[in-house]
């Protein structure tokens, strides 16, 4: 049982805030392929961790280990390296939920950084069709998330007729100013 200093250690974890949020904008995508046994599961982690991509980008976590969740109520995923999978919870895209929990701060449990790398996670594994259906998804029931994807090579489409529009406004210009 933990003493009181080790609960000053560790401070008061601060509330979740938008974890309904993220189930119900979980809930509205699609939830890829169906994983029937532990094994399975076990391979399908360890085909996510073992790419480089992920190797750069989580250095400190090794390997993820999966154990069968019959008995807990909820899926779990866990700092410490291992995910506990029930059987109702075993798709990809709840598996990949829960290693993004892995992978994420103690801390953060649903917050933007977790989004962050659930999102990222979707992208590199599921491809980004499912992408951006989570995206979607977050933006539409106001989960805030961080996207270095979007910061990468996601083109809002509204910007991008912003900027054609005044790409031919100044071509536009150029040619009048040459005719006089």
């Amino acid at each position: 049982m933990p003493s009181f200093s080790d609960s000053r250690m560790f401070g008061k974890p601060k509330r979740d805030f938008q974890r309904q949020r993220v189930y119900t904008a979980e809930s509205r995508i699609g939830k890829g392929k169906r994983l029937n046994s532990v094994k399975e599961m076990q391979s399908f982690v360890d085909s996510i961790t073992s790419t480089p991509e992920f190797r750069i980008r989580f250095p400190r976590i090794y390997s993820i280990d999966v154990k069968d969740g019959r008995g807990c109520r909820n899926a779990l995923g866990s700092t410490t390296g291992w995910v506990k999978m029930p059987i109702w919870s075993r798709c990809e895209v709840i598996v990949i939920h829960e290693v993004a929990h892995v992978v994420s701060p103690w801390e953060e449990h649903h917050g933007p950084k977790y989004c962050g790398n659930y999102l990222w996670l979707i992208h590199k594994v599921m491809g980004r069709g499912m992408y951006l259906e989570l995206r979607e998804s977050f933006l539409a029931h106001g989960v805030k998330f961080e996207d270095d994807i979007q910061k990468k090579d996601y083109v809002d489409p509204a910007k991008k007729a912003l900027e054609m529009i005044l790409a031919k406004k100044a071509k536009k210009q150029t040619k009048e100013t040459v005719a006089c």
